[in-house]
């Protein structure tokens, strides 16, 4: 929801406290967070929660069908944030209305473009179409220290059973495993 949204990029402004980047920091949309037709009030919460706690440099991150099918990318771009977008392709993608995107990741363990390994390790590729480190200045941002609200259904002693986690071996996947944990701790949705 987008009230899940704004306690997600209120947590994770607490994390980037201190730091300063020129790239901007990104939102993550994936397969699971798709729940109806429309993600973009529940992106634009995020990024604009965001820029409410002086990170102006944010943007969203996501596969071109996610874009097209989820997400009013012109809305995003109007408001001023940048789109990475994930093809795996030889092809450059393309997004609803010819909007523009800012970086293009074209490949990584799948790379129809060049080898998928740098210096013998396979990693995620991308072309950025922005400038975004020229005359980057370093900017002093306080986080407020928000408590997150309270809306998980597991608690502290609790048992919790990780499913469809896939382990990797230099960049391949090599089996799915199942695995039990005990919550050791609590924080909003987090445990």
């Amino acid at each position: 929801s987008a009230d899940e949204a704004v306690n997600e990029a209120r947590y994770f402004a607490q994390l980037l406290a201190g730091k300063s980047f020129c790239y901007p920091v990104f939102y993550d949309v994936e397969a699971g967070m798709v729940t109806g037709n429309d993600l973009t009030d529940i992106v634009m919460a995020f990024l604009n929660e965001m820029k409410n706690m002086g990170y102006n440099n944010v943007g969203i991150y996501s596969s071109e069908s996610h874009l097209n099918n989820y997400v009013d990318t012109f809305r995003v771009k109007e408001a001023g944030y940048a789109i990475w977008v994930a093809r795996y392709s030889d092809s450059e993608p393309h997004l609803n209305n010819d909007v523009q995107y800012d970086l293009w990741q074209f490949g990584g363990g799948v790379n129809y473009i060049r080898s998928a390994e740098i210096n013998g390790q396979t990693v995620d590729q991308n072309y950025c179409y922005t400038d975004y480190c020229t005359d980057h200045v370093v900017e002093e941002i306080t986080v407020p220290d928000y408590e997150p609200v309270p809306d998980t259904k597991y608690h502290k002693g609790d048992t919790v059973k990780v499913i469809n986690a896939i382990q990797y071996d230099n960049g391949e996947p090599f089996g799915v495993y199942y695995d039990e944990y005990s919550v050791i701790a609590v924080s909003g949705r987090r445990v």
